[in-house]
């Protein structure tokens, strides 16, 4: 029996017997076959005895699409998502260049939707620029995807320049201003001529 149903051999699955030994066989189980099985004995003397077991089916991890590599400028946000299929649900770990992730502030694993893993980075260092491997794991075995993630640099630019040609009068105070952006954010020098200007000094 089957949830309660007799069973009968079929092409999918045969009954035999051989003295004592009684013997259901499911060529190839696939997940309709969960459920309670039920062995029923009877020889005519008006009382049956009976035998259960529960049948759970499962699979091992699957990966469902390929999972697109990224790329990001530093400082920006990175989200790396890769979607996992099996029974029972597959724990998931992140790893870097082969290393084991340790999540942080900056860094966090999250399931947004069911099945869909994602790994995000709140800001992008250069040094994140890496190989990122997603593991999924049951029972039934392990899978693992790869995800490549690119940090690019902006180089320096002049948003607004310094004004060409200034005129002041002595024992007045300058402010001399210059707009530049990039990323990481560039390290200014000043200098008067040739001669770099100390910071510490003014000099």
């Amino acid at each position: 029996f089957f949830n309660d149903i007799e069973l009968k051999s079929t092409q999918k699955q045969s009954i035999s017997s051989k003295q004592n030994i009684h013997t259901l066989t499911i060529n190839r189980t696939d997940l309709t076959d969960a459920g309670v099985y039920k062995a029923v004995a009877d020889n005519g003397t008006g009382k049956t005895v009976e035998t259960t077991c529960t049948l759970t089916v499962g699979s091992k991890p699957k990966v469902e699409g390929k999972p697109n590599d990224v790329t990001v400028n530093v400082e920006q946000s990175a989200v790396l998502e890769c979607t996992f299929s099996g029974l029972p649900k597959p724990e998931v770990t992140w790893l870097k260049n082969n290393v084991p992730i340790t999540p942080d502030q900056r860094i966090t694993f999250h399931e947004d939707k069911p099945n869909v893993h994602s790994l995000k980075i709140s800001s992008s260092y250069l040094d994140d620029k890496a190989t990122y491997t997603c593991k999924a794991k049951n029972r039934f075995g392990e899978v693992e995807a790869k995800i490549n993630l690119n940090v690019n640099s902006v180089k320096p630019t002049i948003v607004r320049d310094l004004q060409e040609q200034q005129i002041i009068e002595k024992d007045k105070p300058l402010e001399l201003q210059v707009e530049i952006t990039g990323l990481p954010q560039p390290q200014v020098k000043w200098f008067k001529g040739n001669d770099e200007i100390n910071p510490a000094t003014n000099k």
